[in-house]
């Protein structure tokens, strides 16, 4: 029984933490890894929105081809949350991964 229970929780995870959409020639696939919470990614903002939840920023990523990445935190009127797309990540530039208080990174790990 344990090990139906793992083999579940697995494939539920690739369900609803990653994103699959394949075109003629290409398929773009996104799983997101776990957030760095306190961390945010600088220099790299491609797009910047106010969401209500997370998985919308989330899904706005998965959305915008160049985007790697994406930070999310509070808005300074406290009531939605900023959704900040990045065309990069940690591993390209590791400098630029840096503490933001109020602030979660999620990266992703990009396959082709």
């Amino acid at each position: 029984m344990g090990m139906f229970l793992l083999l579940a929780c697995a494939i539920a995870f690739k369900l609803f933490c990653s994103w699959h959409v394949c075109g003629e020639a290409t398929c773009r696939i996104l799983e997101f890894l776990e957030p760095e919470t306190g961390m945010r990614l600088k220099d790299h903002v491609i797009q910047s929105t106010s969401v209500d939840e997370g998985k919308q920023c989330q899904l706005q990523c998965y959305l915008e081809t160049s985007c790697l990445s994406y930070n999310l935190g509070t808005e300074e009127n406290g009531t939605k949350l900023l959704c900040e797309l990045s065309n990069s990540d940690r591993y390209q530039h590791p400098g630029d991964l840096v503490l933001r208080k109020g602030f979660s990174y999620h990266g992703t790990a990009v396959s082709l």
